[in-house]
């Protein structure tokens, strides 16, 4: 079922059955790497908005299609600035500027992007359906060992 609805300055209209179902069936988190398995062991605890925000979309926020952050030298284990997140969901942008993270609230922002990174489309959604979702938030380090990467 579609809806329409507004975030930000953007109206989109999304599928959330079809994207939950489209979540259930992807694997895990790809990349086993220090910053990524930091970013997925701290998706259970991001803030209530934010967790909202994927559930509304029926985005599981464990499974990213990308994740890049900007982390200081090693060793390191404090918060670190995830800059470019992405996401996909069956949905488009109806109306709403090309703008790129829009805050959301203090330490999180997002951007719906109309250009399409083809490599970044998980399999479960096709180019055609596919809306692409950016964020940006800033998380504690979780794990327990230091960055070391």
């Amino acid at each position: 079922m579609v809806t329409r609805a507004q975030f930000g300055p953007w109206e989109i209209e999304y599928d959330r059955e079809a994207t939950q179902a489209a979540y259930v069936a992807m694997d895990d988190a790809y990349c086993d790497c220090q910053s990524c398995r930091n970013y997925v062991a701290n998706a259970p605890f991001f803030p209530e908005a934010v967790r909202q925000f994927f559930d509304s979309l029926g985005i599981d926020p464990a499974k990213p299609s990308d994740i890049t952050s900007a982390v200081p030298p090693p060793p390191w284990n404090g918060p670190l600035s995830y800059t470019s997140n992405l996401y996909c969901c069956f949905g488009r942008i109806v109306s709403g500027p090309e703008l790129r993270n829009y805050a959301m609230s203090k330490n999180f922002g997002i951007s719906f992007l109309r250009e399409l990174y083809l490599n970044m489309i998980p399999g479960e959604i096709s180019k055609e359906q596919a809306l692409l979702i950016e964020i940006s938030i800033t998380l504690p380090w979780l794990l327990d060992e230091p960055y070391t990467e």
